[in-house]
């Protein structure tokens, strides 16, 4: 039982950094779609492309 609690633990840890990480990028991508929809701004296109690598990331992990 102690070695399957060894196994468990890391994995149990590293599975609750990934849904952390996904709520830190979805955050980040949803600050950066109302930036790029408050303003009409020439980083509009830049923004909308770091957003489109920052989901495909998001489902990755």
């Amino acid at each position: 039982m102690k070695i399957l609690d060894f196994v468990q633990q890391p994995w149990l840890q590293a599975k609750e950094l990934r849904s952390q990480y996904r709520m830190i990028i979805q955050d980040i991508i949803l600050q950066l779609t109302l930036r790029a929809k408050a303003r009409q701004s020439p980083y509009r296109m830049i923004i909308q492309d770091i957003i489109q690598q920052l989901m495909l990331r998001a489902k990755e992990l």
